[in-house]
């Protein structure tokens, strides 16, 4: 398990997330568990590893994290029918996948804006 501390100014939340599945979706997380932490976790085999993402949206890696196990950016539609993650939600989405080199994820920011500007129509 890997522990995802992401934290502002004002917040902090911790994720915890299965490695393979952080190593599979991102290559940036593929790259810092696989270098940072091999000689750490050679020593104790049941180390939790712990990454922190400094000023970055615990919103951003919420729906980050809530993809990754289900391939979803979100849970369910709101009461009106429509799309409940904001504009910019979805844009900032966007550029962390980009950011974080997960290609997979970038794609299904990109759908969903298209979604999200459909429905507007």
């Amino acid at each position: 398990m890997v522990a995802v501390v992401v934290d502002t100014v004002h917040t902090e939340r911790t994720f915890h997330l299965h490695e393979d599945l952080l190593k599979h979706y991102s290559g940036y997380f593929y790259a810092a568990l696989n270098e940072s932490w091999a000689k750490q976790r050679s020593l104790e085999e049941s180390f939790i590893v712990t990454l922190r993402l400094p000023e970055h949206d615990p919103e951003v890696f919420d729906t980050f994290f809530h993809w990754v196990y289900t391939r979803k950016l979100y849970s369910v539609i709101d009461d009106g029918g429509k799309i409940p993650l904001a504009w910019k939600t979805i844009v900032k989405a966007y550029i962390f996948g980009y950011t974080h080199f997960a290609p997979s994820f970038c794609n299904a920011a990109i759908d969903l804006l298209y979604k999200k500007i459909v429905q507007c129509k």
